[in-house]
């Protein structure tokens, strides 16, 4: 659209509106006509600050967006690769994994001797220097590892 037709959208905007000022101020009262007339100002303030420009670029992206979007191929064979993954993320969820045996079982398997089984973790005695922390976990048996390895623990 060219300026000329905005400025005849914003006129006939501020006109509608300056209808409806008059209708609600006679029927509701003064706060209802105030409310009104600050609603009809919107529309020449709209066209003065080119919003009402740049709202109607928006207005005809979205349109070509949605033309494209109906009548593009393309578009729906991208919508099945995006329907396809949802699908294979959910299905992974409900999938056996294998699981990878624990830090703390491999280490406790590897010094125990080949017929005896012993417990996955032993939980070191509290000491007054700081907390115990526990072998089952991945993470915090690097802390504690590192721990060890600088004297702190």
């Amino acid at each position: 659209m060219d300026q000329g037709a905005y400025l005849a959208l914003a006129a006939a905007l501020t006109v509608l509106g300056a209808i409806w000022t008059w209708v609600a101020f006679r029927r509701r009262g003064l706060g209802a006509g105030v409310k009104a007339l600050g609603w009809t100002l919107l529309a020449p303030a709209a066209y003065l600050t080119g919003l009402l420009r740049a709202g109607g670029r928006i207005v005809d992206a979205i349109a070509d967006w949605a033309a494209r979007l109906v009548f593009s191929p393309t578009v729906w064979v991208g919508f099945g690769i995006a329907a396809l993954a949802i699908v294979l993320i959910f299905l992974a969820r409900v999938l056996p994994t294998k699981e990878r045996p624990r830090r703390a079982a491999r280490k406790a398997a590897g010094a125990a001797p080949a017929g005896a089984a012993g417990p996955a973790s032993v939980a070191a005695p509290r000491t007054a220097k700081g907390p115990v922390i526990d072998d089952d976990d991945d993470d915090m048996a690097d802390v504690n590892d590192i721990l060890k390895k600088y004297g702190i623990s």
